[in-house]
Parts: C-alpha cells; structure tokens; sequence
C-alpha cells in the first residue's frame, strides 16, 4: 500500500503558508533536553520541529538503520566501525575537554557524517523546506512533530546551540531517537504516538532556483572551525589501534574526507631534507574504553 501525506499542497509557496498559519505558533512550551548525567530534564522551546525531504521516500528511519548505510561492509567491518563510534562517542563526552551527553555527542558524529540513530529536523520551517527541495526530486515533503507535549518525551538533540557543531547551529538543526516500535516516522505507529503531520507539494524548477542557493549556504563546511575535529580523532584512532580494512577506509573517505597528518621540516642536509612526523596531540589518549 502507498503511503499517503496528511495534507498534499499544489506548490511549495502554499505549503509554506500552511505551516505558517497552524505551527508557527509564538508561544513557547515545556520541551525535554538530556543534561550530562542522562536525564531528561524539561527546557521551555517552541512546540513544533521541522524536517525537509526530497522525493518519494515510503520510509523515513535513522541513516544507521537504512538497508544500504553499510553496503560493502563484512561482519568484520560492522565491528570494526561500531567500536570506533563507540570510541569518538566516548571521547566527545570526556569531561576534560567537549564535556558532551550520550545524545549531543552522537547527535555530533552525525551532523559531521557518521550513521547514529538519530533523525535529523530543526526548529525552522524555511530550513526544513530549502532542505525538502532539489533539483532531481519531483515532490517535496516535510514532516511536523509536536514536541511540547507528547505522551512520552523521546530524547532530543538540540544542535542549534550545540557548542562543538558551528553548521548545525546554523541548520538550527535538532536531533530525535525514537522509540522502539516508532522508528520510521511514516509507520502508522510513530504518526499515532507522536501525532506526526506530513505535507507534501511538487517541486518546480523555480523553487530549486530560488532555494538552491540557501541549500549550498547550510550544507558548507567553509567557515566551520568544528569540521576537522571529528577527522582529527579518527586519525588519531588509527594511530593508536591501527588501520581499518581497505573496505571500511573507503566507507568512511566517502563520508569524511580525510587529511594526511603534516611533517614537520627539522633541518637541511642538502641534498636532504630532515622531518619528523609530529605524534598526536595527547599520546595518553586510551583508545579502549
């Protein structure tokens, strides 16, 4: 059976003044956060969340749960690469230095390209619809949740003023784990628990013109003082427990360009040069948690 929007729209410009008119409501609610020991604390916010999609996607589940996110990877890699996740999410949540929580930390690897378990939205309905248009998608689609008063809170990632993710700040970008049992937001299940709200609208060759300009701003790096970070642990990774198999490198290169670590120039001997290979900043990192 096809799956069916809860309103569909004859243009992007209506379904804009749709949502304007019944969610951009100026109040603000009670919203729950996860603070550094874990637990969901509530935090006032506005009501609703926003995500943008291209095209006629019959799922939307978390990138670590889509069937082709780990195409190409053994059992061996899957192993490999859960225990780097596992790795950075620890590193980003040691005290002495990003003093992130499980969520916000996660939340930090996806943003800068790793699979998790969270559904990207953000808190502004323009981003959300810049992000629903491209150029090779017919249909666009945004999904509205209600945040402020949900049955049961579900663990939110708020980016927007994360310290350590200066693009998801300006994304105003928000991060949600659903429950077990509401995973795909199109499930009947998750739009009855959370009472989910789906538009859908075609996409025309104007509104890509018009907004492709405001997508390339959102999605550059150029000006991110946070997007080596995540590069610069993965190499330090790799120095202190050696290197991934040919077939994970090339899965995580597709995702996170990498850099080589410089030399450093000691001396010359001409004809020679003398360098050194600087080691990582902190050689005390223990990577094995």
């Amino acid at each position: 059976m096809r799956w069916n929007p809860d309103r569909s729209f004859k243009s992007a410009s209506e379904a804009l003044i749709f949502i304007r008119d019944k969610f951009l409501i100026p109040h603000q609610e009670r919203l729950w956060f996860p603070s550094e020991s874990g637990l969901l604390l509530p935090r006032a916010g506005p009501p609703f969340i926003f995500r943008g999609e291209p095209g006629g996607f019959e799922t939307t589940i978390a990138t670590r749960n889509r069937p082709g996110t780990f195409e190409g990877l053994c059992e061996e890699d899957r192993i490999a690469l859960d225990r780097l996740l596992s790795s950075l999410c620890k590193r980003l949540m040691l005290p002495r230095d990003y003093s992130l929580n499980e969520v916000n930390a996660k939340a930090f690897l996806q943003h800068y390209g790793l699979p998790t378990e969270l559904i990207d939205f953000t808190w502004w309905h323009t981003t959300a619809l810049t992000f629903a248009v491209k150029d090779n998608a017919e249909l666009g689609r945004i999904c509205i949740i209600p945040v402020g008063q949900n049955v049961m809170p579900t663990p939110l990632a708020d980016l927007s003023q994360h310290p350590w993710a200066h693009r998801a700040q300006m994304q105003q970008a928000v991060g949600v784990i659903m429950p077990p049992g509401c995973e795909d937001l199109k499930s009947p299940s998750a739009r009855r628990r959370f009472n989910l709200t789906w538009i859908e609208f075609p996409i025309s060759c104007k509104d890509c013109e018009f907004l492709r300009q405001k997508r390339e701003e959102l999605l550059s790096l150029a000006g991110d003082s946070s997007a080596g970070f995540l590069r610069h642990h993965i190499i330090e990774y790799v120095e202190a427990n050696g290197k991934f198999s040919p077939s994970l490198t090339e899965w995580i290169l597709d995702r996170i360009p990498m850099t080589p670590r410089y030399y450093r120039v000691q001396h010359l001997e001409p004809p020679h040069v003398v360098i050194t290979n600087p080691s990582p900043s902190r050689p005390w990192w223990k990577w094995h948690f």
